[in-house]
């Protein structure tokens, strides 16, 4: 399999030590960070914690209604018998997870993959691939290269983004992004500091509302 790439290079203290003394930069070293190996995580299964008779849930569910097999339609359904359901498993899952975990991930929780951290006491001799051809070198990856965000305000009748703004993922990755706004009028003002919880601390007299925990971002 072929297929093209993009690693990076760092100058190091190549020569004897291959970097496991850094001293002065003699040679730039192709090392490959996006290669890695992951331990798989299966997670929890709410379902078997809880103890819920899936079957059983589902007949329930099915005999709270209505059904016309012959016509092909359902009616009358009580969703209530669902949500009684998902509250029992939250709150087993979460007994659970206090009883039986300590500070959990949330990849112990819910399943995922985990990176299997590796650390050489020197910088391996070559790339864990074979490189076939080096293209072209950059200091910085081209704006064009590069994977971008584009946020607005909705679209127009043309189908383009109002007032977009485009950011390049490098800048928000792993960061909150918050959407923030002045009221135009102090009826406006008056207007959304009626929503703000009674019960709320430290409230400012001038506040800005904002929206948040959208995208992962930069503030």
């Amino acid at each position: 399999m072929q297929l093209e790439h993009i690693w990076v290079e760092a100058a190091l203290d190549y020569a004897p030590s291959r970097g496991a003394v850094n001293r002065e930069p003699d040679s730039w070293v192709s090392l490959d960070p996006s290669y890695k190996q992951f331990e798989y995580l299966e997670g929890l299964d709410p379902v078997a914690i809880s103890g819920i008779d899936t079957e059983a849930l589902a007949q329930d569910f099915v005999d709270s209604g209505t059904v016309n097999e012959d016509e092909s339609w359902v009616t009358g359904f009580d969703p209530q018998i669902l949500q009684d359901a998902q509250d029992e498993i939250q709150v087993a899952l979460e007994d659970y997870v206090d009883d039986n975990l300590t500070d959990p991930t949330v990849g112990e929780v819910i399943g995922g993959r985990k990176i299997i951290i590796q650390e050489f006491p020197a910088v391996p001799s070559a790339l864990p691939n074979p490189t076939l051809i080096t293209g072209l070198r950059y200091a910085e990856v081209p704006e064009s290269l590069q994977q971008q965000l584009t946020l607005g305000f909705g679209v127009d009748f043309s189908g383009f983004a109002i007032n977009p703004i485009t950011l390049p993922w490098s800048t928000v990755n792993n960061r909150k992004l918050t959407l923030s706004f002045a009221p135009a009028t102090e009826a406006d003002e008056q207007a959304l500091a009626a929503i703000i919880p009674e019960d709320a601390d430290d409230i400012e007299t001038n506040w800005t509302p904002t929206l948040s925990g959208l995208f992962p971002s930069t503030e």
